[in-house]
């Protein structure tokens, strides 16, 4: 509702025309409900300070930036605001282009990239070829996959575009990363004689160490080759390979 009697009214069309949701709400339920739908981009709250303080925990948990401007009384009623501070605030803009990353998004399509008929194709894998096999079983097997999703979130944050497709590129450098951490798990493991890894037995225990030592090279030669075949200028892509 406009109010004649005070600021309300100006403060609430001001932030309407500047493209802000108003909302007044004497309890914090709705407000959180409107922070966790993940629709908001940022808050400026003006409220008692403990009814400040309850909300922070959900905005930290969302990453949503947040302003709080407590009341001059602790009383939510007949009390007032530094209006100067509040005025100053809901005019705050900036010319960087930052946005919050689909974090869940990228998650399942990393996920996706190393199901079998997936890695199939990326790894060109000839079924009759056995260390091939067991290669690609041991990349399709449980695991965090933080490598390759940091990867890619790494190059999402560098793009302007919060809805820029991943490329060809970006999958095959994703595939080589984690080609590298499981070819170093396989000797890993025979090194340190483990026999289980991911609740299942290790390479070497359910293959044979000759084996085993065969598919972690493989993985870490088809690494070198999906790096290779990036489309990428030479001289980072030189620089990849020495890196790696």
């Amino acid at each position: 509702k406009e109010c004649g009697l005070c600021t309300m009214q100006d403060l609430q069309q001001e932030a309407e025309r500047l493209g802000y949701a108003m909302l007044i709400a004497e309890g914090t339920p709705i407000v959180l409900q409107l922070i966790e739908s993940g629709q908001v981009e940022a808050v400026v709250g003006v409220s008692c300070l403990n009814v400040l303080e309850r909300v922070f925990p959900y905005l930290e948990s969302a990453a949503v930036p947040g302003v709080a401007i407590p009341l001059l009384q602790d009383d939510c009623m007949e009390t007032n605001v530094d209006l100067d501070w509040l005025w100053d605030v809901i005019h705050l803009t900036a010319d960087d282009k930052t946005y919050r990353m689909d974090l869940d998004g990228a998650r399942e399509e990393v996920d996706s990239w190393f199901k079998t008929d997936d890695l199939n194709k990326s790894l060109e894998i000839d079924e009759n070829d056995p260390t091939m096999v067991i290669g690609r079983d041991w990349l399709a097997r449980a695991g965090k996959r933080w490598r390759p999703f940091l990867t890619v979130c790494a190059w999402k944050a560098c793009q302007e575009d919060p809805n820029a497709k991943t490329t060809k590129d970006l999958k095959r450098l994703a595939l080589a990363v984690e080609c590298f951490h499981k070819a170093s798990l396989i000797h890993d493991d025979i090194e340190d004689d483990d026999s289980d890894r991911y609740g299942e037995k290790t390479l070497h225990e359910e293959h044979g160490v000759p084996v085993a030592l065969n598919v972690g090279d493989f993985l870490l030669g088809e690494g070198y080759r999906l790096i290779a075949e990036t489309k990428i200028p030479a001289k980072r892509r030189s620089e990849m390979l020495r890196v790696a």
